[in-house]
């Protein structure tokens, strides 16, 4: 009678865990609210596949604004209507309506494919779009396009002249520097226009410039003064080999002045000019899994573990089975021993977590490939819970049995008690 309870309680716990460790039904129960990826649900299990060259930030819906082509082609739209009788999107670019038909007659898994020429000046870019008809997103499928002109500025500061008698702007398609000059007359805006005289404009002065920075010509090799009665700028060329003052006069070397270029030496613990990684090392280091040796990248000792070990058939055969179960690698981790190195790869599935573990030796050996882990903190949870409960109900079963036992025995005893009182008393004995 006891092996038959304990028999059915293993069953429920069995029972509960084979429903527990179900992760779905249905593909909508795998649902990770991402377009780029399509969900299946096999065999109770979730499976995830990524979408070819998916690119979630390109997924628009109505009310959306987003910016399209690069530098002078840079322009902000935003996703304003739909006219499906009539195959169209509507996008607006300030206040202007832009009206796009998409091709009805084929589609792919982003949806219908929508053409736009974007004009500027005498050149032409085409950028690509796709409409989905089922969830009313705009999947932008190029949105950088390289820009056939180019803007020569971005504010008005980058076209400062330093002449203080023009008005630099930074403007028109594309952008570029106008230099306007002054002609009206003045007073305190540092410009005296040709027609205008000291009576009009008390920015007419007879001197040239009041201090020696008024004569900079942004030239690093001229001593700029400002002297002479009236006061004139003069700009005289530096000869000599002076390090520090920007300049490096010609005839002059890095040695003689630390202004001059200085001389490209390989091993010197700064990359530069030509220097890369593949002809000096030394200076430029190496990719990661990589190391500098005789000014050669080598590969680590422990990338070609790594290597060794993700070629390795066991392994491979190890880390396929987590990938078809739906496990995402979330770290590996080597470290070195005396004979090779450690490995350690942890895989992720919600909140489940299985560990890979073995050794790569010295002879690049692969060893003792454990596999760790699986079940959710939750499953632990619930089967203890079950456990407990069992031992609860054998507990309340136990006390029962002996309450049944007690009632029984108690039951016999008065019967025994009764029998004993209706007993005829014993009369005297008489002898003769």
């Amino acid at each position: 009678m006891k092996i038959k309870k304990i028999l059915i309680i293993l069953s429920f716990i069995l029972l509960s865990y084979s429903v527990y460790s179900l992760e779905c039904s249905i593909d909508n129960d795998c649902d990770d609210d991402s377009y780029c990826t399509t969900e299946l649900c096999e065999y109770g299990n979730c499976t995830y596949t990524n979408v070819s060259s998916c690119v979630k930030d390109n997924f628009k819906f109505l009310g959306d604004s987003f910016e399209m082509g690069e530098e002078a082609c840079k322009r902000t739209y935003e996703y304003d209507n739909i006219n499906r009788d009539e195959h169209k999107i509507i996008l607006k670019r300030g206040s202007e309506s832009i009206s796009l038909t998409f091709d009805n007659a084929s589609s792919n898994y982003y949806g219908h494919p929508i053409t736009y020429n974007f004009n500027i000046l005498n050149s032409t870019i085409t950028l690509y779009l796709r409409y989905n008809e089922t969830r009313d997103f705009l999947y932008l499928e190029d949105i950088n396009k390289s820009c056939p002109v180019k803007d020569l500025c971005l504010n008005n500061n980058n076209c400062d002249d330093n002449n203080t008698c023009t008005i630099d702007e930074c403007t028109g398609t594309p952008l570029s520097c106008a230099h306007n000059f002054i002609a009206y007359c003045k007073d305190n805006d540092n410009c005296c226009p040709s027609k205008c005289n000291m009576s009009e404009d008390n920015d007419c002065v007879t001197d040239q410039c009041k201090f020696d920075s008024d004569c900079d010509d942004k030239n690093p090799c001229t001593t700029d003064l400002c002297n002479g009665t009236p006061k004139l700028c003069s700009n005289k060329a530096i000869t000599n080999c002076t390090g520090g003052d920007s300049c490096c006069p010609t005839g002059c070397a890095y040695n003689t002045d630390n202004d001059c270029k200085k001389p490209i030496i390989c091993g010197d613990n700064t990359c530069e000019a030509n220097e890369t990684k593949s002809n000096c090392c030394k200076d430029c280091g190496c990719d990661k899994g990589y190391e500098c040796l005789d000014n050669n990248c080598q590969k680590t000792k422990e990338t070609v573990a790594k290597e060794t070990l993700e070629l390795d058939n066991a392994f491979k055969k190890e880390s396929g089975k987590l990938a078809t179960k739906g496990f995402n690698l979330k770290e590996s981790l080597f470290s070195k021993t005396s004979d090779g190195f450690d490995f350690k790869y942890t895989y992720i599935k919600g909140d489940k977590e299985i560990i890979v573990t073995g050794i790569v030796d010295n002879q690049n050996s692969v060893k003792d490939i454990k596999v760790e882990g699986g079940a959710s903190v939750l499953f632990y949870v619930v089967l203890v819970l079950i456990f407990l409960i069992a031992i609860a109900g054998l507990s309340v079963y136990r006390n029962i049995q002996l309450k049944k036992k007690e009632e029984k025995e108690a039951y016999y005893a008065k019967l025994l008690q009764q029998k004993f009182q209706r007993r005829p008393p014993i009369g005297p004995v008489y002898r003769r």
